[in-house]
């Protein structure tokens, strides 16, 4: 190559080198050394290829000597044969050194883009001192020690740019930290650095933010320590909700409302239960039922509540079903067994297991059976003048006469059945007075004809007599035949004519 072409060259480098920071598109390859060899094969073939002396064809503009061989100075030879080989080389290492500008012009653009002076000002200044190096080299026409300046470059760029995330993390962190421990300045200034990395970082805008009123909370949330210290839940839950109105994202005042919250709804709990077992020792069953149901509102599905309420219905059941009991023992005493038979089927109504009142029943219908058939008797006594009537009083007497040793009640019974049913054995004498025009008659009793008095013997019961006379209304007389009281004559005569 001539020296006017090798000068022309250099001018072109180094108006290449002065738009480092727009060079042309990259060249595209998959690998850059295998690039540099293929290069280096194509040169050296086009220079054994055109070489003089290497063709028949060859043109011999040097001297011959007597056998037509050119007369080439060897030295000459190699000048010519290296020469090419360089320059090839240097356009590989210049084509290099353009697509690794482009690489570095991206990574320079990415950290510009993460304001990389606000948060690597020294590391940044750093590289571009070696990039205007090897700027310099290359303007010189030293591609190859340029390419490996610019490799160096593109290395140190990358290792920045990777840095960033790492590095704004790492300020999160101990700004999360700074927060923890309420070191509010400490943690304003490291969420800012964070921001000058990355302005749109939601976490380090809402750090800046928490940082601003962290005092604040901090006096809060400690207020309400001292508040639950002296059990007054509700101060101290005023108190986080105060911190959480600062903001409400904030952790710790999160979780302390939420465990003061839990406990005022124990406490509130606990008062409810409270008030239902003082009810139920006092037996207040319906004001012990509120209390557990409210309770059971306050702190839903909690199992104390359910066997409270259990044990609630359990104990109203025991004193109910005792205090059944002993009424019924009381009308058992006093003779009142259809009191007390009412109250034991009552009772296993409600539960059919209960011993004394299956056995106290047995009893008590017994007695009330007979009570029936007393009371029957002697409120009825006329009911003696039937004689099957009178055969089951007689059977009544004699199957509870042993029960009246034991009972003043049945005993008096006894005894004025027994009277009742002797009255009814007892005839008596009726008197009977007509007109003597009259045909008188007793109804399964007798004909008495006309007359004007007579008498009849009758026993106690109950007794029709009728009258007819022709011309006249008949009549008809009811009477009552008692045995234990005289009653007047009866009057029987027709005396309204047709």
């Amino acid at each position: 190559m001539s020296a006017p072409d090798k000068q022309h060259d250099a001018r072109k480098d180094i108006a290449t080198a002065s738009i480092i920071l727009t060079p042309p598109p990259p060249l595209h390859h998959s690998n850059k050394r295998a690039q540099v060899v293929v290069a280096l094969v194509i040169v050296l073939a086009a220079v054994l290829l055109f070489l003089p002396g290497t063709s028949p064809e060859s043109d011999f503009s040097g001297s011959t000597d007597g056998l037509g061989q050119s007369a080439v100075n060897p030295k000459d030879a190699t000048l010519e044969l290296a020469s090419p080989l360089a320059d090839a080389e240097a356009l590989v290492f210049r084509r290099q050194a353009q697509d690794l500008l482009v690489e570095i012009v991206d990574l320079k653009n990415s950290l510009v883009e993460q304001n990389v002076k606000a948060w690597a000002a020294d590391n940044f200044a750093s590289i571009e001192l070696d990039l205007a190096s090897a700027e310099s080299q290359y303007q010189v026409g030293e591609y190859e020690q340029a390419e490996q300046a610019y490799s160096d470059v593109r290395s140190q760029l990358s290792v920045l740019l990777d840095s960033f995330q790492p590095r704004l993390d790492g300020l999160l962190l101990e700004a999360d930290a700074a927060i923890a421990d309420y070191r509010a300045p400490d943690a304003q200034q490291l969420y800012e650095s964070a921001l000058a990395m990355d302005a749109t970082n939601s976490r380090a805008k809402d750090g800046v933010a928490l940082a601003t009123v962290l005092p604040q909370i901090q006096q809060a949330l400690t207020e309400a320590i001292n508040c639950r210290s002296r059990q007054d839940l509700n101060c101290a839950l005023d108190q986080t909700e105060q911190a959480l109105a600062l903001n409400a994202d904030f952790i710790p005042a999160r979780e302390l409302n939420n465990a003061l919250s839990t406990e005022l709804i124990q406490q509130r709990y606990q008062a409810k239960m409270s008030q239902g077992f003082l009810a139920l020792d006092q037996q207040r069953w319906g004001s012990a039922r509120r209390a557990f149901g409210e309770a059971e509102n306050i702190l839903p599905g909690q199992n104390n509540t359910e066997l409270a309420l259990a044990q609630t219905g359990a104990a109203q059941e025991l004193v109910e079903v005792t205090q059944l009991l002993d009424k019924a023992k009381g009308l058992e005493a006093q003779e009142q067994w259809d009191g007390a038979q009412k109250i034991y089927e009552k009772l296993l109504r409600r539960d059919g297991s209960l011993v004394e009142p299956n056995v106290r029943l047995v009893v008590v219908k017994a007695r009330a059976k007979i009570a029936a058939k007393y009371r029957r008797y002697i409120a009825d006594p006329m009911l003696l003048s039937s004689a099957q009537e009178a055969v089951q009083a007689e059977l009544l007497l004699r199957d509870t006469a042993a029960l009246t040793a034991k009972s003043s009640v049945l005993a008096e019974q006894h005894q004025l059945l027994t009277k009742h049913l002797s009255v009814m054995k007892t005839p008596q004498d009726i008197a009977f007075t007509s007109d003597g025009e009259t045909q008188v008659t007793v109804f399964k009793v007798a004909k008495l004809g006309k007359f004007n008095q007579t008498t009849l013997t009758l026993m106690p019961g109950k007794y029709i007599a009728s009258g007819n006379r022709q011309g006249y209304r008949d009549i008809r007389v009811e009477f009552i035949v008692r045995g234990d009281s005289a009653i007047p004559p009866i009057t029987i005569a027709c005396l309204d004519l047709i």
